[in-house]
């Protein structure tokens, strides 16, 4: 239904970038960085934020966690470089758009 398509791409690219970043950036990352080494403080949040996209049950997602790590690790760095959460809302929000465009277009991912 359209009112279903429209919620799903609202969440997709306005909810979860910003939801996300502000816990996995704002929050852990910030967190850990202050309390550990850089790499772990860059690694951990990205594990936490990659597995939390399977669905255990199915495992479908699994192989996009290592991808995830990576993506999540840019959006971190991202972060850091800028100072600004909203760097890492905005690519984050991008990355979604980009799904999106691709199931559209009839990839299967």
């Amino acid at each position: 239904s359209p009112v279903l398509l429209t919620s799903m791409i609202v969440l997709a690219l306005v909810t979860a970038p910003i939801s996300e970043e502000l816990v996995f950036r704002a929050g852990l990352f910030r967190y850990f960085r202050t309390r550990m080494p850089r790499g772990i403080a860059l690694i951990a949040p990205a594990l936490v934020f990659a597995v939390l996209h399977v669905n255990w049950e199915t495992l479908e997602g699994l192989a996009s966690v290592g991808p995830l790590v990576m993506l999540a690790t840019i959006f971190s760095l991202a972060y850091e470089r800028t100072g600004r959460i909203g760097t890492s809302m905005v690519a984050h929000a991008l990355f979604n758009l980009n799904t999106i465009m691709l199931i559209f277009a009839g990839v299967n991912l």
